[in-house]
């Protein structure tokens, strides 16, 4: 069906939101920052030309996600892989996208050059972040595809897609490499121009984090890397 979703922006519950943050922003702050990088990768997304979906039960991203699709998690699922597989169950069939909602740098260009890297029918392209995980993974088609998010997952996506005989491709282009987790990825947010000029780079600026992260002895923060 052509008006079925085909990209998917799975979205934690914002009382939860960026765990690993806790200790330098504050529960606000946090929320502020992942509505700020979501509505990004939404706009991207748009621009890119495909159709959103979003996979939550937060009643706010809901609100938030007025004129999307939203596929809400259930409840007899657990855990974001679950939740993920349940919801390609709702989608379109022959190709996918699967994008974080954490992605200050995302452009629709970097999402259209991840389309361009399917190579042929049954195939994955996962967009690599520094620390080894999956920021956005291609699926042509998901039938094929069972989520592994967590530590070293873009490795595991990659070698269960050589196991299930597709063509796998990893790619790390600097629009999809940056996820916000912990301090250190808001340093390397705000050690480049673009980064500061990002909405979220903007926001991180107006709330004083590039004190903060002098303060906590990350180096190089508001200077180019």
């Amino acid at each position: 069906m052509a008006n079925q979703p085909n990209l998917l922006i799975p979205v934690n519950r914002l009382t939860k939101t960026k765990g690993r943050l806790q200790t330098f922003l504050s529960e606000e702050e946090r929320v502020h920052l992942t509505i700020s990088t979501l509505k990004t990768v939404i706009e991207a997304s748009d621009k890119a030309g495909f159709i959103t979906a979003i996979l939550t039960d937060d009643r706010d991203v809901i609100s938030l996600a007025s004129g999307l699709i939203v596929i809400q998690e259930k409840q007899e699922l657990k855990g974001l892989n679950e939740q993920i597989n349940g919801a390609l169950n709702e989608m379109a069939k022959d190709e996918i996208v699967i994008v974080h909602a954490d992605l200050p740098l995302i452009t629709g260009q970097s999402l259209i050059q991840l389309k361009k890297a399917a190579l042929q029918t049954n195939s994955i392209v996962i967009a690599k972040s520094f620390d080894g995980g999956s920021n956005a993974i291609l699926l042509k088609p998901p039938k094929y595809f069972s989520a592994e998010y967590g530590p070293g997952s873009c490795a595991k996506h990659h070698n269960s897609a050589i196991t299930a005989g597709l063509s796998a491709t990893v790619i790390d282009p600097p629009e999809l490499y940056l996820d916000l987790d912990t301090p250190r990825d808001l340093q390397k947010l705000l050690a480049t121009e673009i980064g500061r000029k990002s909405p979220a780079g903007k926001y991180l600026i107006k709330i004083d984090a590039i004190k903060r992260l002098k303060e906590a002895n990350f180096l190089d923060v508001g200077q180019e890397v």
